[in-house]
């Protein structure tokens, strides 16, 4: 089936862009990933994590964000570098080339596809650092109402005593 052997392609014209990103993206979130894998596990397992570790997981990922915010920021810049790139290599084939408009188009088009790959990998990257930052961030939100909830139980049950 025809269907079957376009996705194959894409598939496989998909895995040297896909390391491209995870390489942008890793450069400054393994971090992120690994501590997130850490409080993932420690969240997950059967023996319930104490108030302290709970505060230290919260403690380390605000620091860890501030550093995977940084890696946003360079590659958020670097995206529009790739842009502008892809835009004069674009601009360059186009002015080269002779014929109708749309035969300069497809041409210039055509001569800059790799400019186009280069940009979407850091576009997407820089969509998969903002999703990785969301995450974390929601996760610190929700350790953080943890805490408040036990400290508001710890109180109350303080005062019943």
């Amino acid at each position: 089936m025809r269907i079957k052997a376009i996705k194959t392609t894409v598939d496989e014209n998909t895995q040297p862009l896909q390391g491209i990103v995870d390489e942008i993206v890793g450069e400054h979130c393994n971090v992120l990933d690994e501590y997130m894998k850490q409080v993932d596990e420690a969240l997950c397992s059967d023996k319930q994590p104490t108030t302290k570790m709970l505060e230290d997981m919260l403690l380390n990922i605000n620091s860890i964000l501030y550093w995977a915010g940084n890696g946003l920021e360079k590659s958020t810049l670097k995206e529009s570098v790739a842009k502008m790139v892809k835009e004069e290599r674009y601009n360059t084939e186009y002015n080269e080339a002779t014929g109708t408009i749309a035969d300069k188009t497809a041409y210039a088009k055509l001569e800059s596809q790799e400019e186009e790959l280069v940009r979407q990998c850091f576009t997407a990257a820089v969509k998969l650092y903002q999703h990785k930052i969301d995450r974390a961030s929601e996760m610190a939100s929700s350790l953080k109402k943890i805490i408040t909830h036990r400290i508001s139980e710890m109180e109350l049950s303080r005062s019943v005593i």
